[in-house]
Protein backbone atom coordinates (compact mmCIF):
# COMPACT_ATOMS: atom_id res chain seq x y z
CA UNK A 1 0.00 0.00 0.00
CA UNK A 2 1.36 3.70 -0.55
CA UNK A 3 2.99 5.29 1.53
CA UNK A 4 1.02 8.62 2.58
CA UNK A 5 1.24 11.46 5.31
CA UNK A 6 0.80 10.00 8.67
CA UNK A 7 -2.94 10.38 9.98
CA UNK A 8 -3.00 13.35 12.14
CA UNK A 9 -3.31 11.41 15.73
CA UNK A 10 -4.51 7.93 16.59
CA UNK A 11 -7.55 7.27 18.90
CA UNK A 12 -10.25 5.76 19.48
CA UNK A 13 -13.34 5.52 17.52
CA UNK A 14 -13.74 9.53 16.20
CA UNK A 15 -18.17 8.72 16.87
CA UNK A 16 -17.05 8.23 20.64
CA UNK A 17 -14.72 10.99 20.54
CA UNK A 18 -16.71 13.64 19.03
CA UNK A 19 -19.68 12.93 22.15
CA UNK A 20 -17.15 13.99 24.20
CA UNK A 21 -16.18 17.10 22.42
CA UNK A 22 -19.74 18.16 22.25
CA UNK A 23 -20.56 17.56 25.24
CA UNK A 24 -24.28 16.10 24.75
CA UNK A 25 -26.66 14.33 27.31
CA UNK A 26 -26.98 11.09 25.95
CA UNK A 27 -31.07 10.99 27.12
CA UNK A 28 -34.08 11.25 24.34
CA UNK A 29 -31.69 13.00 22.00
CA UNK A 30 -33.32 14.33 18.49
CA UNK A 31 -34.21 12.35 15.59
CA UNK A 32 -31.35 14.49 13.35
CA UNK A 33 -29.16 13.74 16.33
CA UNK A 34 -29.71 9.98 16.21
CA UNK A 35 -29.38 9.37 12.68
CA UNK A 36 -25.95 11.54 12.78
CA UNK A 37 -24.31 9.52 15.14
CA UNK A 38 -25.14 6.32 13.86
CA UNK A 39 -23.96 7.22 10.29
CA UNK A 40 -21.05 8.61 12.28
CA UNK A 41 -20.46 5.54 13.66
CA UNK A 42 -20.27 3.68 10.29
CA UNK A 43 -18.03 5.98 8.88
CA UNK A 44 -15.78 5.48 12.12
CA UNK A 45 -14.82 1.93 11.20
CA UNK A 46 -13.75 2.83 6.78
CA UNK A 47 -10.46 2.05 6.39
CA UNK A 48 -8.46 4.61 3.31
CA UNK A 49 -10.44 6.32 0.74
CA UNK A 50 -14.12 6.42 -0.39
CA UNK A 51 -15.99 6.90 -3.52
CA UNK A 52 -17.78 9.57 -3.94
CA UNK A 53 -20.76 7.76 -4.68
CA UNK A 54 -19.95 5.35 -1.70
CA UNK A 55 -23.43 4.37 -0.08
CA UNK A 56 -22.38 5.02 3.20
CA UNK A 57 -21.05 9.09 2.35
CA UNK A 58 -24.68 8.94 1.07
CA UNK A 59 -26.48 8.30 4.51
CA UNK A 60 -24.15 10.21 6.20
CA UNK A 61 -24.83 13.30 3.74
CA UNK A 62 -28.37 12.58 4.55
CA UNK A 63 -28.30 12.10 8.15
CA UNK A 64 -26.20 15.90 8.37
CA UNK A 65 -29.39 17.45 6.35
CA UNK A 66 -31.52 15.82 9.03
CA UNK A 67 -29.09 17.28 11.84
CA UNK A 68 -29.41 20.73 10.54
CA UNK A 69 -33.15 20.60 10.02
CA UNK A 70 -33.63 19.54 13.75
CA UNK A 71 -32.17 22.96 13.91
CA UNK A 72 -31.04 23.40 17.95
CA UNK A 73 -28.47 23.57 20.59
CA UNK A 74 -28.02 19.81 20.48
CA UNK A 75 -27.60 19.72 17.24
CA UNK A 76 -25.08 22.40 16.95
CA UNK A 77 -23.27 20.71 19.79
CA UNK A 78 -22.83 17.51 17.89
CA UNK A 79 -21.85 19.34 14.95
CA UNK A 80 -19.46 21.35 16.18
CA UNK A 81 -17.96 18.03 17.70
CA UNK A 82 -18.28 16.66 14.26
CA UNK A 83 -16.08 19.91 12.73
CA UNK A 84 -12.71 18.62 14.54
CA UNK A 85 -13.38 14.91 15.01
CA UNK A 86 -10.25 12.59 14.29
CA UNK A 87 -10.53 9.97 11.70
CA UNK A 88 -7.46 8.41 12.14
CA UNK A 89 -8.53 5.13 9.49
CA UNK A 90 -9.69 7.66 6.92
CA UNK A 91 -8.50 10.93 6.10
CA UNK A 92 -11.43 10.68 3.18
CA UNK A 93 -13.71 10.32 5.89
CA UNK A 94 -12.21 12.70 8.22
CA UNK A 95 -12.54 15.64 5.43
CA UNK A 96 -15.65 14.69 4.27
CA UNK A 97 -17.21 14.88 8.17
CA UNK A 98 -15.84 18.42 8.70
CA UNK A 99 -16.90 20.12 5.63
CA UNK A 100 -20.76 18.46 5.97
CA UNK A 101 -20.28 19.53 9.46
CA UNK A 102 -19.58 23.02 9.01
CA UNK A 103 -22.35 23.57 6.38
CA UNK A 104 -24.72 22.09 8.24
CA UNK A 105 -24.07 24.49 10.86
CA UNK A 106 -23.84 27.41 8.29
CA UNK A 107 -27.69 26.38 7.66
CA UNK A 108 -28.57 26.58 11.41
CA UNK A 109 -30.42 29.50 11.70
CA UNK A 110 -32.28 28.89 15.69
CA UNK A 111 -31.63 31.76 17.83
CA UNK A 112 -30.55 29.37 21.01
CA UNK A 113 -28.36 27.47 18.90
CA UNK A 114 -26.52 30.12 16.96
CA UNK A 115 -25.84 31.68 20.56
CA UNK A 116 -24.68 28.59 21.50
CA UNK A 117 -22.04 28.53 18.82
CA UNK A 118 -21.12 31.84 19.29
CA UNK A 119 -20.61 31.49 23.00
CA UNK A 120 -18.04 28.39 22.27
CA UNK A 121 -16.22 30.15 19.77
CA UNK A 122 -15.78 33.09 22.30
CA UNK A 123 -14.38 30.79 24.91
CA UNK A 124 -11.77 29.18 23.02
CA UNK A 125 -10.78 31.69 19.98
CA UNK A 126 -7.17 31.04 20.94
CA UNK A 127 -7.32 27.73 19.97
CA UNK A 128 -6.86 27.50 16.09
CA UNK A 129 -8.58 24.33 15.83
CA UNK A 130 -11.76 25.85 17.32
CA UNK A 131 -11.33 29.24 15.88
CA UNK A 132 -10.64 28.62 12.00
CA UNK A 133 -13.47 26.17 11.45
CA UNK A 134 -15.90 28.04 13.37
CA UNK A 135 -14.77 31.68 11.62
CA UNK A 136 -15.90 30.33 8.63
CA UNK A 137 -19.51 29.43 10.36
CA UNK A 138 -20.10 32.83 11.49
CA UNK A 139 -18.34 35.11 8.83
CA UNK A 140 -21.58 32.85 6.62
CA UNK A 141 -23.74 33.65 9.04
CA UNK A 142 -23.20 37.26 8.68
CA UNK A 143 -24.82 38.70 11.46
CA UNK A 144 -23.83 41.76 13.55
CA UNK A 145 -23.15 39.57 16.20
CA UNK A 146 -21.02 36.76 14.77
CA UNK A 147 -18.75 39.33 12.46
CA UNK A 148 -18.05 41.49 15.24
CA UNK A 149 -16.74 38.03 17.38
CA UNK A 150 -14.91 36.75 14.39
CA UNK A 151 -13.03 40.32 14.01
CA UNK A 152 -12.21 39.46 17.39
CA UNK A 153 -9.46 37.23 16.28
CA UNK A 154 -7.47 39.93 14.55
CA UNK A 155 -6.71 40.79 18.01
CA UNK A 156 -5.46 37.04 19.41
CA UNK A 157 -1.16 36.76 18.97
CA UNK A 158 -1.33 33.60 17.53
CA UNK A 159 -0.90 34.62 13.82
CA UNK A 160 -2.51 31.80 12.40
CA UNK A 161 -5.82 32.70 14.20
CA UNK A 162 -5.33 35.85 12.74
CA UNK A 163 -5.12 35.12 9.11
CA UNK A 164 -8.41 33.04 9.80
CA UNK A 165 -10.04 35.77 11.18
CA UNK A 166 -9.08 37.74 8.31
CA UNK A 167 -9.95 35.38 5.39
CA UNK A 168 -12.92 34.52 7.23
CA UNK A 169 -14.04 38.65 7.17
CA UNK A 170 -13.36 38.33 3.67
CA UNK A 171 -15.92 35.79 2.80
CA UNK A 172 -18.37 37.61 4.72
CA UNK A 173 -18.21 40.59 2.33
CA UNK A 174 -19.99 42.54 4.70
CA UNK A 175 -19.41 46.47 5.64
CA UNK A 176 -18.78 45.73 9.47
CA UNK A 177 -16.01 43.71 8.39
CA UNK A 178 -13.86 46.65 7.38
CA UNK A 179 -13.43 49.18 9.81
CA UNK A 180 -11.86 46.26 11.98
CA UNK A 181 -9.74 44.92 9.00
CA UNK A 182 -8.34 48.43 8.80
CA UNK A 183 -7.48 48.78 12.40
CA UNK A 184 -5.77 45.39 12.01
CA UNK A 185 -4.00 46.79 9.08
CA UNK A 186 -2.45 49.42 11.13
CA UNK A 187 -1.41 47.26 13.79
CA UNK A 188 0.10 44.46 11.44
CA UNK A 189 1.86 47.06 9.39
CA UNK A 190 4.79 47.73 11.36
CA UNK A 191 5.05 43.67 12.24
CA UNK A 192 4.89 42.34 8.23
CA UNK A 193 4.34 38.69 7.39
CA UNK A 194 1.51 36.49 6.43
CA UNK A 195 -1.08 38.25 8.89
CA UNK A 196 -0.79 41.55 7.00
CA UNK A 197 -0.82 39.94 3.46
CA UNK A 198 -3.99 38.06 4.91
CA UNK A 199 -5.87 41.33 6.32
CA UNK A 200 -4.31 43.59 3.16
CA UNK A 201 -6.02 41.01 0.57
CA UNK A 202 -9.49 41.31 2.70
CA UNK A 203 -9.46 44.68 2.54
CA UNK A 204 -8.38 45.07 -1.35
CA UNK A 205 -11.23 42.03 -2.09
CA UNK A 206 -13.21 43.52 0.01
CA UNK A 207 -12.96 47.19 -1.71
CA UNK A 208 -10.87 47.18 -4.35
CA UNK A 209 -9.03 49.64 -3.00
CA UNK A 210 -4.80 49.02 -2.53
CA UNK A 211 -3.68 51.72 0.38
CA UNK A 212 -0.59 51.03 2.06
CA UNK A 213 -0.86 53.39 5.49
CA UNK A 214 -3.47 52.43 8.01
CA UNK A 215 -4.25 56.73 7.81
CA UNK A 216 -4.82 56.05 3.91
CA UNK A 217 -7.47 53.52 4.37
CA UNK A 218 -9.28 55.63 7.35
CA UNK A 219 -9.33 58.46 5.06
CA UNK A 220 -11.12 56.99 2.84
CA UNK A 221 -13.68 54.96 4.46
CA UNK A 222 -14.63 57.98 6.62
CA UNK A 223 -15.29 59.71 3.01
CA UNK A 224 -17.18 56.54 1.61
CA UNK A 225 -18.30 54.48 4.46
CA UNK A 226 -22.10 56.13 4.71
CA UNK A 227 -22.23 54.92 0.81
CA UNK A 228 -20.40 52.10 0.19
CA UNK A 229 -22.51 48.59 0.17
CA UNK A 230 -20.61 45.40 -0.25
CA UNK A 231 -19.89 44.49 -3.66
CA UNK A 232 -19.23 48.40 -4.81
CA UNK A 233 -15.41 48.14 -5.96
CA UNK A 234 -13.36 50.21 -7.86
CA UNK A 235 -11.45 49.31 -11.13
CA UNK A 236 -11.99 46.20 -13.56
CA UNK A 237 -9.94 43.65 -11.43
CA UNK A 238 -10.79 44.97 -7.90
CA UNK A 239 -11.78 41.99 -5.71
CA UNK A 240 -9.71 39.54 -7.81
CA UNK A 241 -7.97 36.84 -6.02
CA UNK A 242 -4.47 37.55 -7.07
CA UNK A 243 -3.50 40.96 -5.63
CA UNK A 244 0.05 42.72 -5.47
CA UNK A 245 1.38 41.81 -2.04
CA UNK A 246 1.82 45.06 0.59
CA UNK A 247 5.62 43.90 1.10
CA UNK A 248 6.60 44.93 -2.22
CA UNK A 249 9.92 44.69 -0.84
CA UNK A 250 9.82 40.77 -0.34
CA UNK A 251 11.92 38.27 -2.08
CA UNK A 252 9.99 36.69 -5.49
CA UNK A 253 10.63 32.82 -5.67
CA UNK A 254 10.03 33.15 -9.46
CA UNK A 255 6.55 35.38 -9.75
CA UNK A 256 6.01 34.60 -6.03
CA UNK A 257 6.56 36.67 -3.48
CA UNK A 258 7.87 35.43 -0.31
CA UNK A 259 6.10 38.05 2.19
CA UNK A 260 6.10 35.47 5.30
CA UNK A 261 8.43 35.03 8.12
CA UNK A 262 7.84 31.51 9.48
CA UNK A 263 8.20 29.80 5.88
CA UNK A 264 9.05 26.51 4.60
CA UNK A 265 10.36 26.05 1.07
CA UNK A 266 9.62 23.08 -0.58
CA UNK A 267 11.78 22.33 -3.53
CA UNK A 268 11.73 19.38 -6.34
CA UNK A 269 15.04 17.95 -7.12
CA UNK A 270 13.33 15.08 -8.74
CA UNK A 271 15.19 13.51 -11.81
CA UNK A 272 13.17 15.45 -14.30
CA UNK A 273 14.94 18.52 -13.08
CA UNK A 274 17.86 17.76 -15.03
CA UNK A 275 15.83 18.72 -18.09
CA UNK A 276 17.86 21.60 -20.25
CA UNK A 277 15.69 24.10 -21.50
CA UNK A 278 16.08 27.67 -22.92
CA UNK A 279 14.42 29.74 -20.43
CA UNK A 280 15.48 33.76 -20.55
CA UNK A 281 15.74 33.78 -16.48
CA UNK A 282 16.38 36.92 -15.50
CA UNK A 283 18.36 35.48 -12.20
CA UNK A 284 22.01 36.15 -13.67
CA UNK A 285 25.04 36.17 -10.70
CA UNK A 286 27.77 37.80 -12.34
CA UNK A 287 29.03 38.51 -15.26
CA UNK A 288 29.01 36.90 -18.15
CA UNK A 289 32.11 34.65 -19.41
CA UNK A 290 32.83 34.06 -22.84
CA UNK A 291 32.01 31.35 -24.68
CA UNK A 292 35.15 28.63 -25.55
CA UNK A 293 36.43 28.53 -29.14
CA UNK A 294 35.53 25.28 -30.91
CA UNK A 295 37.09 22.07 -29.42
CA UNK A 296 38.02 23.43 -26.38
CA UNK A 297 37.15 21.70 -23.23
CA UNK A 298 35.96 23.88 -21.06
CA UNK A 299 32.39 23.20 -19.80
CA UNK A 300 29.42 25.53 -19.20
CA UNK A 301 30.93 28.58 -21.03
CA UNK A 302 34.54 29.26 -19.43
CA UNK A 303 36.82 29.96 -22.22
CA UNK A 304 38.22 32.02 -25.07
CA UNK A 305 36.34 35.27 -26.84
CA UNK A 306 33.11 35.38 -27.92
CA UNK A 307 31.76 35.91 -31.29
CA UNK A 308 28.23 36.77 -32.78
CA UNK A 309 27.62 33.04 -32.79
CA UNK A 310 29.01 31.99 -36.52
CA UNK A 311 29.55 28.62 -34.89
CA UNK A 312 33.90 28.76 -35.26
CA UNK A 313 34.64 30.63 -31.98
CA UNK A 314 32.04 31.12 -29.52
CA UNK A 315 28.49 30.47 -29.17
CA UNK A 316 25.62 33.25 -28.73
CA UNK A 317 24.76 34.78 -25.39
CA UNK A 318 20.99 34.53 -25.18
CA UNK A 319 18.85 36.87 -22.48
CA UNK A 320 20.58 37.05 -19.13
CA UNK A 321 22.60 33.54 -18.98
CA UNK A 322 25.99 32.42 -20.00
CA UNK A 323 27.07 32.40 -23.34
CA UNK A 324 26.41 29.17 -25.40
CA UNK A 325 28.46 26.39 -27.02
CA UNK A 326 29.56 27.10 -30.57
CA UNK A 327 27.50 26.77 -32.94
CA UNK A 328 23.95 26.61 -30.59
CA UNK A 329 21.43 29.03 -30.59
CA UNK A 330 17.78 27.86 -29.62
CA UNK A 331 16.46 30.87 -31.31
CA UNK A 332 17.10 29.43 -34.58
CA UNK A 333 13.99 27.96 -36.41
CA UNK A 334 16.70 25.39 -37.71
CA UNK A 335 18.05 24.44 -34.40
CA UNK A 336 18.38 20.82 -33.93
CA UNK A 337 18.44 19.30 -29.97
CA UNK A 338 20.57 16.77 -28.68
CA UNK A 339 18.81 14.04 -27.49
CA UNK A 340 19.11 13.35 -23.47
CA UNK A 341 21.59 11.28 -21.89
CA UNK A 342 20.47 11.35 -18.54
CA UNK A 343 21.37 7.92 -16.88
CA UNK A 344 17.34 7.86 -15.10
CA UNK A 345 15.53 9.53 -17.68
CA UNK A 346 13.01 7.10 -19.61
CA UNK A 347 13.01 9.33 -22.54
CA UNK A 348 16.94 8.72 -22.95
CA UNK A 349 16.62 4.75 -21.98
CA UNK A 350 14.03 4.17 -24.44
CA UNK A 351 11.25 3.20 -21.71
CA UNK A 352 9.64 6.42 -21.98
CA UNK A 353 8.28 9.61 -23.56
CA UNK A 354 10.79 11.33 -25.66
CA UNK A 355 12.73 13.93 -23.54
CA UNK A 356 12.55 17.43 -24.26
CA UNK A 357 15.74 18.06 -23.01
CA UNK A 358 18.33 19.73 -25.16
CA UNK A 359 22.11 18.62 -24.65
CA UNK A 360 23.78 21.42 -26.31
CA UNK A 361 22.71 23.42 -23.43
CA UNK A 362 25.29 24.32 -20.38
CA UNK A 363 24.13 23.06 -17.00
CA UNK A 364 22.93 26.65 -16.46
CA UNK A 365 19.98 25.93 -17.96
CA UNK A 366 18.79 22.91 -15.98
CA UNK A 367 15.55 23.39 -14.58
CA UNK A 368 17.25 22.06 -11.20
CA UNK A 369 19.70 24.92 -11.79
CA UNK A 370 17.29 27.78 -12.48
CA UNK A 371 15.46 26.57 -9.58
CA UNK A 372 18.33 26.89 -7.13
CA UNK A 373 19.33 29.97 -8.51
CA UNK A 374 16.02 31.35 -7.65
CA UNK A 375 15.85 30.44 -4.14
CA UNK A 376 19.40 31.10 -3.40
CA UNK A 377 18.67 34.43 -4.28
CA UNK A 378 15.57 34.73 -2.09
CA UNK A 379 17.42 33.18 0.80
CA UNK A 380 20.08 36.01 0.28
CA UNK A 381 17.72 38.65 0.07
CA UNK A 382 15.31 37.81 3.46
CA UNK A 383 15.02 40.00 6.04
CA UNK A 384 16.69 39.26 9.90
CA UNK A 385 13.22 38.64 11.21
CA UNK A 386 12.40 35.79 8.71
CA UNK A 387 12.28 32.67 10.05
CA UNK A 388 12.41 29.60 7.31
CA UNK A 389 13.57 26.27 6.07
CA UNK A 390 13.79 24.19 3.16
CA UNK A 391 12.53 21.02 2.14
CA UNK A 392 14.07 19.26 -1.02
CA UNK A 393 12.44 16.38 -1.88
CA UNK A 394 12.90 13.30 -4.41
CA UNK A 395 12.01 9.58 -3.73
CA UNK A 396 12.67 10.98 0.14
CA UNK A 397 12.29 14.00 1.27
CA UNK A 398 15.39 15.90 3.58
CA UNK A 399 14.81 19.02 5.69
CA UNK A 400 17.54 21.38 5.56
CA UNK A 401 16.82 21.99 9.26
CA UNK A 402 15.35 19.63 11.23
CA UNK A 403 11.91 20.11 12.56
CA UNK A 404 12.24 23.69 12.84
CA UNK A 405 12.89 27.50 11.42
CA UNK A 406 16.23 29.03 11.10
CA UNK A 407 16.51 32.82 12.05
CA UNK A 408 17.87 34.39 8.89
CA UNK A 409 20.96 35.94 10.30
CA UNK A 410 24.45 35.82 7.61
CA UNK A 411 25.92 33.12 9.17
CA UNK A 412 22.56 31.03 9.03
CA UNK A 413 21.74 32.35 5.69
CA UNK A 414 25.48 31.06 4.43
CA UNK A 415 24.88 27.54 5.81
CA UNK A 416 21.33 27.79 3.58
CA UNK A 417 23.67 28.19 0.73
CA UNK A 418 25.86 25.77 0.92
CA UNK A 419 23.05 23.34 1.79
CA UNK A 420 21.55 24.17 -1.77
CA UNK A 421 24.44 24.18 -3.71
CA UNK A 422 25.09 20.05 -2.52
CA UNK A 423 21.48 19.48 -3.81
CA UNK A 424 21.33 17.38 -7.48
CA UNK A 425 18.60 16.15 -9.51
CA UNK A 426 17.83 12.68 -8.57
CA UNK A 427 14.71 10.15 -8.10
CA UNK A 428 11.05 10.09 -8.04
CA UNK A 429 8.41 12.63 -7.15
CA UNK A 430 7.18 11.51 -3.85
CA UNK A 431 4.83 14.62 -3.15
CA UNK A 432 3.57 12.53 0.10
CA UNK A 433 7.02 12.73 1.68
CA UNK A 434 7.83 15.86 1.35
CA UNK A 435 4.51 17.42 2.62
CA UNK A 436 4.77 15.27 5.78
CA UNK A 437 8.43 16.47 6.44
CA UNK A 438 6.87 19.96 5.99
CA UNK A 439 3.97 19.38 8.46
CA UNK A 440 6.30 18.70 11.12
CA UNK A 441 7.74 22.35 11.16
CA UNK A 442 5.49 22.87 13.94
CA UNK A 443 5.76 26.67 13.39
CA UNK A 444 5.12 27.57 9.59
CA UNK A 445 2.30 29.57 8.53
CA UNK A 446 3.66 29.26 5.19
CA UNK A 447 4.75 26.57 2.50
CA UNK A 448 5.75 27.46 -1.03
CA UNK A 449 5.86 23.78 -3.13
CA UNK A 450 7.84 23.99 -6.54
CA UNK A 451 7.75 21.36 -8.48
CA UNK A 452 7.99 20.48 -12.38
CA UNK A 453 6.19 17.12 -12.48
CA UNK A 454 2.91 15.25 -10.94
CA UNK A 455 3.00 12.90 -8.00
CA UNK A 456 4.77 9.41 -8.32
CA UNK A 457 5.21 6.73 -6.58
CA UNK A 458 8.95 5.51 -5.07
CA UNK A 459 9.36 3.30 -8.05
CA UNK A 460 8.10 6.38 -10.77
CA UNK A 461 5.06 5.10 -11.59
CA UNK A 462 2.93 8.21 -11.65
CA UNK A 463 0.31 8.28 -9.28
CA UNK A 464 -4.02 8.46 -10.71
CA UNK A 465 -6.19 10.81 -9.93
CA UNK A 466 -7.42 8.62 -6.66
CA UNK A 467 -3.45 8.76 -5.26
CA UNK A 468 -3.77 12.39 -6.20
CA UNK A 469 -6.71 12.99 -4.31
CA UNK A 470 -5.47 10.44 -1.50
CA UNK A 471 -2.57 12.98 -0.79
CA UNK A 472 -4.62 16.02 -1.30
CA UNK A 473 -7.29 14.64 1.50
CA UNK A 474 -4.20 13.80 3.41
CA UNK A 475 -3.16 17.70 3.74
CA UNK A 476 -6.89 19.11 3.98
CA UNK A 477 -6.76 16.59 7.18
CA UNK A 478 -3.61 18.15 8.42
CA UNK A 479 -4.45 21.52 7.53
CA UNK A 480 -7.95 21.45 9.56
CA UNK A 481 -5.95 22.24 12.76
CA UNK A 482 -2.93 23.88 11.36
CA UNK A 483 -4.57 26.02 8.34
CA UNK A 484 -1.05 27.08 6.72
CA UNK A 485 -0.88 28.76 3.34
CA UNK A 486 0.31 26.32 0.60
CA UNK A 487 1.59 28.58 -2.53
CA UNK A 488 2.57 26.28 -5.34
CA UNK A 489 4.87 27.18 -8.44
CA UNK A 490 4.55 24.33 -11.42
CA UNK A 491 6.85 24.72 -13.65
CA UNK A 492 6.45 22.86 -17.18
CA UNK A 493 4.69 19.73 -16.64
CA UNK A 494 4.31 20.49 -13.28
CA UNK A 495 1.36 22.33 -14.37
CA UNK A 496 -1.82 19.71 -12.75
CA UNK A 497 -4.56 19.72 -11.34
CA UNK A 498 -2.82 18.08 -8.19
CA UNK A 499 -0.89 21.17 -7.98
CA UNK A 500 -3.74 23.67 -8.66
CA UNK A 501 -5.42 22.06 -5.99
CA UNK A 502 -3.24 21.57 -3.52
CA UNK A 503 -2.70 25.56 -3.77
CA UNK A 504 -6.71 26.55 -4.32
CA UNK A 505 -8.11 24.22 -1.30
CA UNK A 506 -5.35 25.31 1.03
CA UNK A 507 -5.78 28.96 0.91
CA UNK A 508 -2.30 29.78 -1.07
CA UNK A 509 -1.42 31.36 -4.75
CA UNK A 510 -1.13 29.03 -7.73
CA UNK A 511 1.36 30.15 -10.00
CA UNK A 512 2.85 27.93 -13.01
CA UNK A 513 6.06 28.70 -15.06
CA UNK A 514 7.91 27.74 -18.39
Amino acid sequence: MRRLLRPVRPGALAAAALLALAGLALAAPGEGVKKLRAAVDKLGRVEGGLARDDARLTEAGAAFDACAEQNDVEAARLLMGLVGAPFPRSAAVEVFVAERARDALIALDDAAARDDVRKAFDKRKKELAVAGPLADVLAAWGDDASLAAVAGLLEQKDDRVVCAGARALARAAKKPCVRPLIDAFGAWLPRGGEPLEAIGRALVGLTGQSFKTREDWLKWWETNEASWAPGQRAGGEAGATRTRPIQDDAPSLFESKVTSKKVVVILDVSGSMHIREFVDDPIFEGPPKAAPAEGSQTRDGDGADADKGDGKKGGVSLGGGPPLPPGVNPADPNHKKKPCSFAQCPGARGTGPACPSDEHLPDYYRRHDRLMRQVSTVVRHLRPDVRFNMIAFSTDARAWRKDALATADERTKRQALQWIESLQPNGTTCVDKALEAAFEVAEADTFIFVTDGAPTNPTGKPLDPTGWREILDEVKRKNKVRRVKIDVIAIAEGHTDFARNLAGENGGQYTTVR
